[in-house]
C-alpha cells in the first residue's frame, strides 16, 4: 500500500515538473514575442549579405558611420538569424531564442547542485527568475549569453576533480560565434581563477591548507587552457581584431551615455 502511494506521489511529481518545464517555455515564448529588437533590420541585413557571398567588413548600414571599418561582433548569430528568416519566417526567431533561453535558466539548476535531478521546486524557481527579467527579455542574439554562461560555470564547478577545462575553446569558440558578450566568459574564469589565488596566497602565508581550492599545477593549467581559448576566438572573418572590438565597448563613454541598450536598466 505504502508503495502504491509512492509510486503514485512520484508521478504526479513528474507530470507536474514536466507541466512547469512546458509552462516555463510558453511564458519564455510569450514574453519574446511580445517584443521587438530595433537592431534586427541590419542583422538580418548582415546575414543576406554574407550568405550571398557579400561579407561586410565595413558599415554599409548605418548613416552616422557608413563606410568606416566595422566589426560586427554577432558575425555569426546574423547567419543563424537570416537563414530561420529566410526559411521559416519571423516567428522562428521567436522559437530558436526561447529554446535557448529556457534552457538555460533551467540548466542553472544543474551547476551547483549534487543532485543534478530537476524538482518541482527548482523548475518552478527557473520561471519565476526569467519572469524577474522579462523587462530585458527581447528577440536578440544577446539572449543566448546564459545558455553559454550556464555551461561554463558547469566546467568551473567540477575543477579540480575533473578536467573539464577543455570544454572551454568550444564553449567560448559558440559563444563568440553567436555574441559578442563572450567576454563576460573570460571575466568569470577569472573570479573563479583569482579567488583561488587568493586562497593560495593565504595558505602559504598562514601555514595552513584547505580541503577546498585549486593546486598551484590547476591554476597554471587555467591559465594555459585560456589562452588557447582567446588563440580560438580568433578563428572568425575578422582575426584578432574581434578582441579589439569588444575593448572598445568597454572604453567608449559614448555608448555608455547615449545608446540606449548600454544605460542602466
Amino acid at each position: 500500500m505504502v508503495s502504491f502511494f509512492d509510486n503514485k506521489t512520484i508521478r504526479i511529481k513528474k507530470i507536474l515538473s514536466i507541466a512547469l518545464i512546458i509552462f516555463g517555455f510558453y511564458i519564455t515564448l510569450s514574453i519574446l514575442s511580445n517584443t521587438f529588437d530595433g537592431d534586427l533590420g541590419w542583422h538580418l541585413r548582415f546575414g543576406q549579405d554574407a550568405w550571398n557571398n557579400n561579407f561586410q567588413y565595413t558599415d554599409n548600414y548605418t548613416w552616422g558611420y557608413l563606410g568606416n571599418n566595422w566589426i560586427n561582433h554577432e558575425w555569426g548569430g546574423d547567419l543563424v538569424f537570416w537563414f530561420l528568416y529566410n526559411n521559416f519566417g519571423y516567428f522562428s526567431l521567436n522559437i530558436f531564442i526561447a529554446i535557448f533561453l529556457w534552457t538555460g535558466f533551467l540548466s542553472i539548476n544543474k551547476v551547483f547542485r549534487t543532485n543534478s535531478r530537476l524538482t518541482t521546486a527548482s523548475i518552478l524557481i527557473s520561471v519565476l527568475a526569467l519572469i524577474s527579467v522579462k523587462f530585458i527579455t527581447v528577440t536578440r542574439l544577446a539572449m543566448l549569453g546564459p545558455i553559454f554562461l550556464v555551461w561554463l560555470l558547469w566546467t568551473l564547478e567540477r575543477i579540480p576533480d575533473k578536467k573539464t577545462y577543455c570544454w572551454w575553446p568550444l564553449i567560448l569558440w559558440l559563444w563568440s560565434f553567436f555574441h559578442g558578450s563572450w567576454i563576460l566568459g573570460f571575466i568569470v574564469i577569472n573570479i573563479y581563477l583569482v579567488g583561488n589565488l587568493i586562497i593560495k596566497i593565504f595558505e602559504h602565508k598562514n601555514n595552513k591548507t584547505f580541503n577546498y581550492g585549486w593546486s598551484w599545477i590547476t591554476i597554471r593549467t587555467t591559465i594555459i587552457w585560456q589562452i588557447i581559448s582567446g588563440s580560438a576566438i580568433m578563428i572568425n572573418p575578422y582575426g584578432y581584431k574581434i578582441w579589439m572590438e569588444v575593448f572598445r565597448y568597454f572604453g567608449n563613454n559614448f555608448y555608455k551615455l547615449h545608446i540606449t541598450e548600454w544605460l542602466a536598466s
